[in-house]
């Protein structure tokens, strides 16, 4: 079989680009495999150098779910991670725009339908139909890479890091729960003028870090004591995995997609309780032993979700799709 993996131009290091560059990297060891990056202002020229490739399946990797209006018939598959703007920031006929062009015309297209997870899934369904469609919950995996991490308590100060600042990502109920512990917030993500004003006006020792690179993100995760992911709606949750991955404790919400992702290695709370939140990271900082087993079962999730087992996955998908058109 000869796939493509089709990507919208590259923006930063720890975007979906880098997860399919993870997966690239493994199936290029067992299958015929390219990467295609489109260029800004080029689709015509793109698009006629992917149809030059004759790929079995070209692979809408994220975000440019258009294409598959554009690609041969019924030989694109289209993965889906998350379909939060339309459920939460759109109204009226933008929503019903994004909507045609992002979900039900891609989706009607395409060859079959990867979402990265069993909520993502569920929640197109409410949307558009596509019960005729071969379609599979395929993963994700990260870039990020750790050599042999070991969990320790660092000395001195606690380190907690926060991945992302857009206003799902529930950056205030880590706020309000740390501000009585002698700690140092890390956070990943552009920050507002009034995410600073508050943060200082609550006395927070604090760090923000914006438009990192793959070793400053990885970096930043070996440094912690504990990742705090309460987050309000994902398609996925890579942090959570992430953090696992880095033998770090983590801390994310009680229901779905970050309930299965994190399996039995996070502590899963009401992400808007703050007291929940208090109390779970004075766990992580003040029990050894009991982050030590967290730790070691996040660890162990996390494997579940590395580059191999996801890119041997979407193999098998990539046949059971072309056997299902002979």
């Amino acid at each position: 079989m000869k796939i493509v993996l089709v990507q919208r131009p590259s923006s930063s290091g720890f975007s979906l680009e880098a997860v399919y560059g993870a997966i690239h990297e493994e199936l290029n060891k067992k299958i015929d495999i390219g990467i295609f990056t489109l260029n800004k202002n080029h689709l015509l020229k793109d698009l006629l150098e992917l149809r030059k490739m004759k790929a079995d399946l070209y692979h809408i990797t994220g975000d440019v779910h258009y294409l598959t209006l554009l690609l041969p018939k019924n030989k694109s598959v289209l993965t889906i991670h998350d379909v939060g703007r339309y459920l939460r920031d759109l109204k009226g006929l933008k929503r019903w725009i994004y909507k045609m062009v992002w979900i039900t015309l891609p989706i009607y297209f395409s060859g079959a339908i990867f979402f990265s997870s069993e909520i993502t899934k569920k929640r197109v369904l409410k949307i558009t139909s596509f019960d005729k469609k071969p379609s599979f919950v395929a993963g994700l995996c990260s870039n990020l890479e750790f050599k042999n991490p070991e969990y320790k308590r660092k000395v001195g100060k606690p380190h907690i890091l926060h991945v992302g600042t857009a206003a799902h990502k529930n950056l205030l109920t880590v706020v309000k729960a740390i501000e009585k512990i002698e700690c140092k917030l890390l956070i990943v993500g552009e920050l507002t003028e009034s995410d600073c004003s508050y943060l200082k006006d609550k006395e927070i020792d604090f760090e923000n870090f914006i438009n990192i690179n793959k070793n400053e993100l990885e970096a930043l995760y070996l440094k912690a004591d504990l990742i705090t992911f309460p987050s309000l709606h994902e398609g996925f949750g890579l942090p959570i995995i992430e953090g696992q991955a880095s033998k770090t404790p983590v801390i994310t919400s009680n229901f779905s997609p970050m309930l299965e992702v994190a399996g039995k290695g996070a502590i899963l709370i009401n992400p808007l309780d703050v007291n929940a939140m208090t109390e779970s990271i004075n766990k992580v900082l003040s029990d050894l032993e009991f982050t030590r087993k967290l730790v070691k079962k996040g660890s162990n999730n996390a494997k579940l979700f590395s580059s191999e087992v996801v890119a041997s996955n979407h193999i098998g998908y990539y046949q059971q799709i072309i056997d299902s058109r002979t």
